[in-house]
């Protein structure tokens, strides 16, 4: 309808331009645009309903795309690492769940080693605090030995639970790590699909934890 409208409103303001020195009553006070019929008639114009057209106009312009912040995501990682190795460029089409870069740091196989020398604890552990929980509730322990016990396990348990997690950010299996499986490498994925703006990222350089990668 706003087409429509907009051609016909053009084709007056146009033709109202070219005959204003030939009748400057077209305008009137209220700064109004009329038209005579004999106007109407030799503009082959018609009294209808206003429908939806599509133009051949080409409009050029300047100005600046953006995306939703819902849409935009900055990759970077909690520990810093050396880029290993990584292919993406600016303006590269990347889908969610793809590779993006790998990092390479001694670092990653403390945090392995010290899951699994909690997860050989644990075991250890949970049994030493079911024991002695048999024993208090027996009457033969005394509830010093018992809290002791608990605590303990509860500790080295949230320990477990939280390396776990962190191992999982990194893009580390923790079963791999229970098998012995240890790596200085991690792999940065994509968490959606779309396009790389910004890289910040070069073969070789030290990336720190603050700073965004891609």
């Amino acid at each position: 309808m706003n087409k429509s409208i907009y051609l016909l409103a053009l084709s007056i303001v146009l033709f109202s331009c070219k005959d204003t020195k030939k009748e400057e009553t077209l305008v009137n006070e209220d700064n109004l645009i009329s038209v005579t019929i004999e106007q109407f008639k030799s503009s082959a114009m018609s009294i209808a309903k206003p429908t939806e057209q599509d133009f051949d106009i080409t409009v050029k312009t300047s100005g600046k795309i953006d995306v939703p912040p819902q849409n935009r995501a900055q990759v970077s990682t909690f520990v810093g690492g050396n880029v290993k190795a990584t292919r993406l460029l600016v303006g590269d089409k990347v889908i969610k769940g793809q590779a993006l870069m790998t990092l390479e740091n001694t670092g990653f196989l403390d945090i392995q080693k010290e899951y699994l020398e909690v997860a050989e604890q644990i075991n250890y552990l949970k049994s030493e605090y079911e024991r002695q929980k048999t024993l208090f509730d027996e009457k033969i322990t005394s509830q010093k030995n018992y809290l002791k016990a608990e605590s303990d396990y509860r500790r080295a348990k949230g320990i477990y639970q939280s390396l776990r997690a962190k191992l999982k950010l990194l893009n580390i299996s923790p079963t791999n790590v229970e098998q012995g499986k240890l790596t200085s490498v991690i792999t940065i994925f994509s968490p959606l699909s779309g396009d790389v703006v910004i890289m910040n990222a070069n073969v070789g350089m030290y990336v720190a934890p603050s700073e965004c990668n891609a």
